[in-house]
């Protein structure tokens, strides 16, 4: 009798463990499939479309010209930002900063952590802006600050 519940036990098992890895074939491919589903319908979010590499063409009403090399150039990650710019004719940079970031629907909120010695005076500021990425370009409204710029994606 112990040999016949020994079999039936294992049969048992055996058949709860493949019935397992059946269900387990099926349900993990769809709920993959639902979760790619999902994010392909939703557009990226204003966060993920600012991460990248920006140079300024416009501050205010003022169109910025100038060479690549002397652009100024403004970098995101999902929460830190830097800008530098650097002299064409020297290759020195004339200042670089940066710091971290946050978002509440459309207004960042920028804090400056560190700095290079003529923008030093900014470390520890806040400063307020409202965005606005479309495709390649990245606007930003300074929020009582004069910081109204447009910048366009660097490829």
């Amino acid at each position: 009798m112990r040999s016949v519940l020994k079999l039936f036990t294992a049969n048992t098992m055996a058949y709860i463990g493949l019935s397992f890895l059946s269900i387990s074939a099926i349900y993990v491919p769809l709920a993959s499939a639902q979760s790619t589903i999902t994010q392909a319908t939703q557009p990226p979010s204003l966060s993920q479309r600012l991460i990248g590499t920006w140079r300024l063409v416009k501050q205010g009403d003022q169109i910025v010209t100038g060479t690549p090399n002397a652009q100024r150039l403004k970098f995101f990650t999902g929460k830190k930002w830097n800008i530098t710019q650097a002299d064409k004719s020297t290759n020195r940079v004339i200042f670089h900063h940066g710091g971290t970031y946050s978002l509440k629907n459309d207004i960042m909120t920028s804090v400056v952590d560190y700095a290079n010695e003529p923008t030093a005076s900014r470390i520890r500021t806040v400063s307020y802006f409202e965005i606005n990425v479309q495709g390649d370009t990245y606007e930003q409204i300074g929020l009582n600050n004069s910081y109204t710029e447009t910048w366009q994606r660097v490829k």
